[in-house]
Order: C-alpha cells, then sequence, then structure tokens
C-alpha cells in the first residue's frame, strides 16, 4: 500500500486508543517503519530494491522486536503507546498483504504471500504510487482516511 494509507491506518490504531495527541505521530512513524528498508538497501547500494521480499516485511523481522518492546514497556506508564505503536507495525504488514503480498516466510521462502498482487503495470513509487477511487486499493485507502478522520473528530468533541 502507499505510505499515504499507512498512515491513515496508523491513525485509526491512534484514534481507537486514548492516548495523548502527541501520540499520533508516533504511531505513524511506527506505521511506516517497515518500508524504511528502501532508504537502508539504497544506502547499501542494492539495485533490485523489492522490499516485500525483504527481513523488513516478514514475519522474522518484526516478531522479535515487537516481542521485545512490549515486553520492555509492560507495567510502565508508556506500555499504552507501544502496544499501539506495535499494532501499527502489524497493521502496516497486513495491508501490505492485502494489497501485494509479502514474503512472510523469509528467508526460508521469498514468495510472497497476499490476496491481491498489484497489476504488474503499476510502478511502486511510494507517495506518487497511483490509488484512483475505481481501484480496490483507492477504496480501501478512502476508508482508512474516512475511519481516521471519524476518530480524530470524536477524539476532539471527548476532549471538551
Amino acid at each position: 500500500m502507499r505510505p499515504q494509507a499507512h498512515i491513515a491506518a496508523s491513525l485509526v490504531i491512534w484514534g481507537c486508543g486514548n492516548g495523548r495527541l502527541a501520540e499520533a505521530p508516533v504511531c505513524a512513524l511506527c506505521g511506516n517503519l517497515p518500508d524504511f528498508d528502501r532508504n537502508v538497501a539504497k544506502a547499501l547500494g542494492v539495485q533490485r530494491r523489492d522490499h516485500h521480499r525483504w527481513v523488513s516485511h516478514s514475519l522474522v523481522g518484526w516478531l522479535p522486536p515487537s516481542v521485545l518492546a512490549l515486553r520492555a514497556a509492560r507495567g510502565t506508564r508508556h506500555a499504552p503507546a507501544v502496544r499501539r505503536g506495535v499494532a501499527a507495525v502489524w497493521l502496516h504488514l497486513l495491508c501490505d498483504t492485502y494489497a501485494d503480498g509479502l514474503a512472510w516466510l523469509w528467508p526460508l521462502d521469498k514468495e510472497k504471500i497476499g490476496l491481491f498482487m498489484r497489476n504488474p503495470e503499476l510502478k511502486d513509487a511510494g507517495w506518487k504510487t497511483p490509488a484512483p477511487l475505481s481501484s480496490h486499493l483507492g477504496r480501501v485507502e478512502a476508508v482508512l482516511w474516512a475511519a481516521a478522520a471519524v476518530l480524530a473528530l470524536r477524539r476532539v468533541a471527548q476532549a471538551r
């Protein structure tokens, strides 16, 4: 999915909780962590950067850090925020599984597992990737943004 969709999904997670407003950008950041592999690959000089087939989009890549983060935060005042951040990472992975598939079993298998495989003509250009409302991805992204907006408005109303 596009970064915009991952931000919307992360804001939905934040909006469902009772965290402070300052936690919203943290959720958005966590929801995009798996995609920072593009920057790492570029810095390492990797030519082929199919990031949905790397460790950063796999069970092996996120299960250990997730467990460690949740254990470290257990019993602290930051535990709810950490849980939302971890949930945002995993929602990113689920959204990508829906949109294009992931190599969940990396390094054992680099084949993608997913519901829809991206149309080969559609080049993944991050923020610039098209997602018109006529496409299933565009409609999913629109629903995520609508949900994020409704939850944000609800939070504002509750604060009054």
